[in-house]
């Protein structure tokens, strides 16, 4: 299977108490040049997190010290920033566009204000390989794997939920803490174990990433009755050398 090199980078953060109106856009612009001109990053974010990127044939994870260090930072050019997407009053996500030099790499973040305003949880770095878009029988394969997801999800059968439908080294990000690997997503969705919970997605938007990955954004209803705006989830899909896709990475709020 062809692997395409991207990054995560996963700051993990206190719950937040307070509110705020956004004015992430700039703070992203802050944190790009510092990005860039190796600054510290702690400003940003809570005081720990991991620089996370796959590359070969594995998930390869470091410790952030405040310093990230992406050897194409120094090139960045410039950086677009395009959508602010509302979970609650005091979570956000946002999606832009890094220019660097020849490539283009899609940045996305998921934003908690907290009583020192605006902070990241999670910075998602991806090498986009082309301008192509999603294949309808791209986006045809997908909605079967999503509402297998859901199938499972709603059986209440964590294990067996992230055998099928993750990668054996997926990573979950969500509620300041990182899980790797089959067993902790399980741990981590231990609650759907509950007879009663219901769940459902909905699919926003898919960008193509490489030829085995996809970008979905959504949002995600719990109960029998679909209520509200919804939660925002991230997915990252990895299609399998037995032809199928499962999930990578997998973050929401």
């Amino acid at each position: 299977m062809k692997r395409v090199l991207f990054y995560l980078l996963i700051i993990i953060f206190i719950n937040p108490s307070l509110y705020a109106q956004t004015g992430i856009e700039k703070i992203q612009d802050e944190w790009v040049m510092a990005l860039k001109y190796s600054r510290p990053q702690l400003d940003f974010s809570w005081e720990r997190g991991y620089l996370m990127y796959i590359e070969g044939e594995g998930l390869k994870t470091e410790e952030l010290s405040g310093h990230p260090k992406l050897k194409w930072a120094s090139a960045i050019q410039g950086y677009t920033h395009e959508q602010e997407l509302r979970h609650d009053n005091r979570r956000y996500l946002t999606t832009g566009m890094l220019n660097v030099e020849n490539d283009s790499y899609m940045l996305l973040s998921g934003w908690w204000f907290t009583e020192n305003g605006w902070k990241k949880e999670v910075d998602v770095i991806l090498l986009m390989d082309s301008d192509k878009e999603v294949s309808s029988t791209q986006d045809s394969l997908l909605k079967i794997e999503r509402r297998r997801w859901v199938r499972l999800a709603n059986q209440h059968k964590p294990e067996a939920h992230m055998d099928t439908s993750y990668t054996p080294d997926a990573v979950y990000q969500g509620s300041g803490k990182t899980s790797a690997g089959r067993d902790e997503i399980a741990r981590r969705y231990a609650y759907m174990g509950n007879p009663n919970y219901q769940v459902d997605l909905e699919k926003q938007q898919l960008w193509y990433v490489s030829e085995d990955k996809v970008l979905e954004t959504g949002r995600y209803y719990t109960g029998a009755e679909r209520k509200g705006t919804g939660g925002i989830y991230v997915i990252i899909w990895e299609w399998q050398d037995e032809g199928n896709w499962q999930i990578a990475f997998d973050f929401n709020f």
